[in-house]
Parts: structure tokens; C-alpha cells; sequence
């Protein structure tokens, strides 16, 4: 049974954010619910005041904002894979929408609750970060935006501070001409990645001018392996290139073992599927 909390729906965000200002510590937000509603009913998490906050319509929207792409809190990850602007300006993160969960809790679920949530496993999340995401927060005092590179402190821990929520995240507008999201489970979807990593690449001629390459579930978060960036640019791909990226992909994650994967296996797995999706990039095929 679920403990006993008021449920309030703000019909827009000058009313979201007064709520908010008032920094109840039993508040909690409800826009997907998929872990909220989980933690509730296990009692992991208690709340005297549920706020649900689709009823702000600027947190539903995916727009072009400033020259970013901008998802708002409320989208659900189902929402994000159909979107035509996502899967043209961040097709990565598209896929990496679409390996969370099932379909029905993708119809629920948000990509920024996903991040949030702050899972090293977070499918989402990887992408996102990978990408250059930002983290934007809105509370009455205003506005602030946090790259996720730091809003991302550790396991289910980020910077969003009393009285904020997060409005959207934001991916910068890059000229990535490949890139693509990978994930190890036991099934593609509705299994908590073994491993996962997106890997992004901006090339002139056949030449990699910037990288990106982030591995999840290696790490207490999701982790930019920059030595295996830094060994692709500046040059064109090639056998030998992909191969000593991969292993300092293999050298560069932490994992740890527990039911799912040892150490070892996790980190085998991300210089493979690393080498994988690089091979396809060369090759312009899929991994």
C-alpha cells in the first residue's frame, strides 16, 4: 500500500514554481513515475506532497532553442524517439530512448527523469551527457544551466538544489557526422544496461577532427574515456586507430562486479562494443 500524501497539479509553471519556493523537504515531483511510484509503494522514499508537473505546458515541448535542442522535463522517452527533431539533430540519444524499458513505461517515463535519477546504468543519460547536455534549471530566483558533465555528482546524487526543477535539457548544436548509441543487457530493452556508451565523431574529409566516447555502467557515472578521444583526432580511422582506442577504453573504465557482470566482463564489453561502432563508422555500415 501506498503511504497516504496530497496530490497537487499546477495548471502552469508560475504556479509549479511558487510551490516549489516554498522548499517543503516532503515534496516530491511527478512527471513519469516509474521510479517514483516504485519507491513509494517499497517506502524507500517518503512524501507528505506530490507535484505533478505535466500540467505546465513549456515542460511538454521539444523546440530548438538558441541554437540547442531543447527537451522539455515532461517529455516522455516515447515522445522523444518519435520526435523528427531528435532523431535529425541527436540521433544517439534517440536510441538510447528507445532501449529504456518497454514501451509502456517509455509512454510514461521522461528522458530528464532518466537522467536525474542519476543512474551510472541510465540509458538516456549517457547519450545525453556524451552529447554536451545541459541541465536546465529553473526556481523562482531564475534560471541556471549545468553542463551534466557536472550535474551528475554520483549514484542517484546531482546539483539540482531546493526549490528548482530541472525544465529541459539542452544539446548544443555540433556538426557530429556520426555518431550512435550501444547497450549490453541480457535483453536490447527492458533490462538495465550491462554496460552501454554512446560514441559521437566529427570528421573533414576522412580526417576525426572531434571526438566523443562515454561509457555507462563502468563507473560510479557515466565516464568520458578522453584518452580514446584524443588518440582519434587528428588523424583518419583507421584499424590500428580504433584498436588502441578501444583499448584505452578497456584501461580507462572503473566497473565494478555484482549480479549482472564482473568487472572484468564490463570492461572487456566496452572496449568491444567501442571498437564495434567505430569499425561501423569506417566502414559505413551498422555496428
Amino acid at each position: 500500500m501506498y503511504a497516504q500524501f496530497e496530490y497537487l497539479r499546477p495548471a502552469g509553471l508560475p504556479e509549479l514554481l511558487e510551490l516549489l519556493a516554498e522548499e517543503r523537504e516532503d515534496t516530491v515531483l511527478y512527471a513519469g513515475g516509474t521510479d517514483l511510484l516504485v519507491d513509494l509503494r517499497a517506502r524507500k522514499r517518503v512524501a507528505g506532497r506530490v507535484i505533478d508537473i505535466k500540467g505546465a505546458a513549456p515542460l511538454r515541448e521539444i523546440s530548438e532553442r538558441d541554437g540547442c535542442l531543447a527537451i522539455g522535463s515532461a517529455c516522455t522517452l516515447s515522445e522523444a524517439v518519435s520526435s523528427p527533431l531528435v532523431r535529425r539533430r541527436a540521433p544517439a540519444l534517440a536510441q538510447a530512448a528507445s532501449k529504456v524499458g518497454s514501451v509502456q513505461i517509455r509512454n510514461k517515463a521522461t528522458l530528464a527523469g532518466n537522467i536525474q535519477t542519476a543512474s551510472p546504468a541510465g540509458d538516456g543519460l549517457n547519450a545525453a551527457l556524451a552529447l554536451d547536455g545541459t541541465a536546465v534549471l529553473l526556481s523562482r530566483q531564475g534560471e541556471r544551466r549545468v553542463p551534466l558533465t557536472d550535474y551528475i555528482c554520483g549514484p542517484r546524487r546531482t546539483l539540482l538544489a531546493a526549490g528548482e526543477l530541472v525544465a529541459s535539457i539542452e544539446i548544443p548544436k555540433r556538426a557530429w557526422t556520426k555518431q550512435g548509441f550501444f547497450k549490453v543487457g541480457r535483453r536490447n530493452a527492458l533490462a538495465i544496461s550491462v554496460v552501454n556508451g554512446t560514441v559521437a565523431l566529427e570528421l573533414e574529409g576522412e580526417t576525426v577532427t572531434d571526438a566523443r566516447i562515454c561509457v555507462g555502467a563502468a563507473a560510479p557515472v557515466p565516464l568520458r574515456i578522453v584518452a580514446a578521444e584524443e588518440l582519434l583526432r587528428g588523424r583518419p580511422l583507421s584499424e590500428e586507430g580504433i584498436e588502441l582506442a578501444a583499448q584505452a577504453v578497456r584501461e580507462g573504465v572503473c566497473p565494478i562486479s555484482d549480479l549482472r557482470a564482473s568487472a572484468e566482463y564490463r570492461a572487456y564489453m566496452a572496449g568491444v562494443m567501442v571498437k564495434r561502432q567505430l569499425r561501423a563508422f569506417w566502414e559505413g555500415g551498422e555496428p
